[in-house]
C-alpha cells in the first residue's frame, strides 16, 4: 500500500516535464522558473512574516485568521516551487497533492473572512484614532490629577485608620478582659476543622494545655472516653463535616486533674463572599454544676413520682378490703331499717338504722372518690366507650339530683336540642361528671335559686355542656384552685357543707380522659357556670352510628 503510494506520488515514467510544453526553448523556461520562483519566495515570506507577527503579539484579536492566512500563503508558495520542479522533472501527483492541500487551506478562509470584514470595518480610522488618543492625553492629565488628590485623601484616610485601629485594640482589649471575666471560652477552627484559637478560660476550666489542641481537628481529639456518648459525638462530628451550625451540643470530659466534667459548646460556621466554608467560631461552657444540680432534681421527681404510684397502689389494692365491710353495714341497715327480721323492740332505736346506712353510704362515696383519683394517678383508670346518646344520659343524671333540688326548693332545668349528635364515650364516667357537677350546683346554691343545664355542638365541631347555678359563686382568689384535690370553698356557705373536696378534680381528670375539658367562669355570690366540652373525635356523624 505505501509502495503504491510512493509510486502515485513520484511516478515520472509515463509523464514528460512541463519543459517540452514550453518545446524547452530556454527563454521561455527560465521565464517560468523565475516568476514562480520568485512568487513562492514571495508567498513564503509572506507566511513568515504572519508567523513572526503572530508570535509577538499576545494580546492579538483573531490569531486564528492570522493562523490560517500564513499557512494558505505558506502552501501556495510550495505549490508555485513545483511549479519550477515540474518544468524538468514530471512529479504531477505530488504536485496535485499540494494544490490539493493548498485548496483545502483556503476554503476555510473564503469563508469565514466574510462575518469578518464587518468587524473590520467598524474599527475606528486613524483621524478616530488620534481624537482618541488626545482625549486619552486630557485624561491622563486628569488622572494624575485625581491621583494627587487621591494621595492626599489617602493620607488622611491612613491617619484616620490609625486612630480607628487604637480604638478597636482599646475594644479588644475590653472584650477580652470581659471573655476572661466570663466561665465561659470561646475557640476558632479554620477551613478544614483545626482549632487555630481557644482563650485562655479552657485551660482555667478543664486545666489541660490550650496550645496541645491547636492544629488538630475535634475527631482528631476525641478519645472515646464515655462509649454511651459515642453516637452522639458521632452526630456531632458530622455535623462540622457538613459545615451546619449547632447549639449546645452536650459530652462528658475529663479535666487535668481525674474530674468529670459536663460540657457544652455552640458553633456557627463562617463563609466569604463567595460561600466558601472559611471555618468555624464558637464557645463553650462549663455546666458541671448545672447538670448535677438536674440529677438532684430528676432524682427527688422519680422519688416523689414512686412514692405517689405507691400511695395509688395501695389505695387500689384496698378497695376490696374497704368497700366490703362498707356493704354489709349498708346491707344490714337497710334489714333492720325495713324490719325484715320482725319489729325492733325499742322504739327509741328505730331511727339509728336510716342514722348508719346514711352515714355508711357517705363514707363509701368518699371512698370510692379516694380511689377514683389514685387510680387516675396511677394510670389504671381505663374508659369503657361505647356510642352514647347524650340527651338519655344527662336526663338520667338530672333525675337521679331531682329530688335532692325540690328538697332544697331549687329550680332545675335541662335545654338539649333535637339534633344533638350521639358520642363515643364511657357512660359510667360520664354520668359521674354530670352527678358531680349538678350536686355541687345544687349543694352551694340557696333556697330559691336555680340549676339550668344547657348541650351544644361547638364552633369546632364538639360537643359543649354548661351547668350554671344562682348559687354563692366561687371568689376570684379561690379560682385557680377549685380543680385541686382535696380543695374546698373556704366561703362562710360553703363551710356549712361537707364534701370530699374531690368531685371537681375528678371531673378533670375524667374529661381529660375523654380529649376533653374543663372551664370555670364564677361572680363571687351571683353564680357559677362550668363548661365540659367534648372533641371532635368523640362526636359521631350520625345520631344512629352504634
Amino acid at each position: 500500500m505505501l509502495s503504491a503510494i510512493i509510486d502515485y506520488l513520484f511516478e515520472a515514467a509515463a509523464f514528460m516535464p512541463h519543459g517540452v510544453c514550453l518545446a524547452w526553448r530556454p527563454d521561455l523556461v527560465a521565464f517560468h522558473a523565475f516568476s514562480d520562483g520568485l512568487i513562492a519566495a514571495g508567498y513564503v515570506s509572506i507566511s513568515l512574516a504572519l508567523m513572526w507577527f503572530i508570535h509577538r503579539r499576545d494580546n492579538l484579536e483573531y490569531r486564528w485568521l492570522f493562523m490560517l492566512f500564513a499557512l494558505a500563503f505558506f502552501a501556495c508558495g510550495v505549490t508555485h516551487a513545483f511549479n519550477v520542479v515540474v518544468l524538468w522533472y514530471p512529479y504531477y501527483g505530488l504536485q496535485g497533492i499540494f494544490k490539493f492541500l493548498t485548496a483545502i487551506g483556503s476554503i476555510p478562509i473564503a469563508i469565514l473572512i466574510w462575518p469578518i470584514i464587518p468587524k473590520a470595518l467598524a474599527l475606528p480610522s486613524p483621524d478616530a484614532l488620534q481624537a482618541a488618543n488626545a482625549e486619552l492625553s486630557l485624561e491622563i492629565i486628569r488622572r494624575k490629577d485625581s491621583e494627587t488628590a487621591l494621595r492626599r485623601s489617602q493620607e488622611e484616610l491612613e491617619m484616620r485608620v490609625r486612630e480607628r485601629t487604637l480604638e478597636l485594640q482599646e475594644s479588644e482589649q475590653r472584650f477580652r478582659d470581659f471573655a476572661d471575666a466570663a466561665s465561659d471560652w470561646f475557640w476558632e477552627m479554620d477551613h478544614n476543622l483545626c482549632y487555630v484559637l481557644i482563650s485562655e478560660n479552657y485551660h482555667k476550666v478543664t486545666g489541660k494545655v490550650i496550645e496541645r489542641a491547636l492544629g488538630y481537628t475535634r475527631r482528631d481529639l476525641y478519645r472515646g472516653d464515655f462509649p454511651s456518648e459515642r453516637d452522639l459525638w458521632l452526630a456531632h462530628l458530622d455535623t462540622l463535616e457538613r459545615h451546619e451550625p449547632f447549639q449546645n451540643f452536650e459530652y462528658s470530659y475529663h479535666s487535668s486533674d481525674g474530674r468529670i466534667l459536663a460540657l457544652s459548646t455552640s458553633g456557627n460556621p463562617f463563609f466569604d463572599k463567595n460561600d466558601n466554608f472559611l471555618g468555624y467560631r464558637g464557645t463553650g461552657t462549663d455546666i458541671t454544676n448545672r447538670k448535677r444540680d438536674e440529677r438532684i432534681l430528676i432524682d427527688a421527681k422519680t422519688a416523689a413520682e414512686a412514692s405517689t404510684r405507691a400511695k395509688s397502689e395501695f389505695l387500689a389494692n384496698m378497695s376490696h378490703e374497704l368497700r366490703t365491710p362498707l356493704n354489709s353495714v349498708i346491707g344490714f341497715t337497710e334489714i333492720m331499717a325495713s324490719e325484715t327480721f320482725g319489729p325492733i323492740g325499742n322504739e327509741q332505736y328505730r331511727e339509728y338504722p336510716a342514722l348508719i346506712r346514711g352515714a355508711g353510704i357517705h363514707l363509701l362515696e368518699l371512698i370510692n372518690d379516694i380511689l377514683d383519683v389514685s387510680k387516675v394517678e396511677a394510670g389504671a383508670l381505663d374508659l369503657s366507650d361505647e356510642p352514647l346518646n347524650l340527651a338519655d344520659v344527662m336526663e338520667s343524671s338530672m333525675f337521679m339530683v331531682h329530688e335532692r333540688a325540690t328538697t332544697a326548693q331549687l329550680s332545675i332545668s335541662i335545654d338539649i336540642p333535637d339534633d344533638l349528635p350521639h358520642v363515643l364515650a364511657d357512660e359510667t364516667r360520664l354520668k359521674q361528671i354530670f352527678l358531680n357537677l349538678l350536686s355541687n350546683a345544687i349543694k352551694f346554691t340557696p333556697s330559691g335559686g336555680s340549676v339550668e343545664v344547657q348541650a351544644k355542638t361547638s364552633g369546632n365541631g364538639g360537643i359543649d355542656i354548661l351547668v350554671e347555678d344562682t348559687g354563692i359563686g366561687i371568689s376570684d382568689d379561690n379560682l385557680p384552685h377549685i380543680f385541686d384535690p382535696f380543695w374546698q370553698n373556704e366561703e362562710a356557705f360553703s363551710r356549712t357543707q361537707e364534701g370530699t373536696g374531690l368531685g371537681l378534680s375528678l371531673v378533670k381528670s375524667l374529661i381529660e380522659l375523654h380529649g376533653g375539658a374543663v372551664s370555670v367562669k364564677s361572680r363571687f355570690r351571683h353564680g357559677t357556670q362550668f363548661t365540659i366540652s367534648l372533641p371532635p373525635a368523640r362526636v359521631l356523624d350520625s345520631k344512629n352510628e352504634s
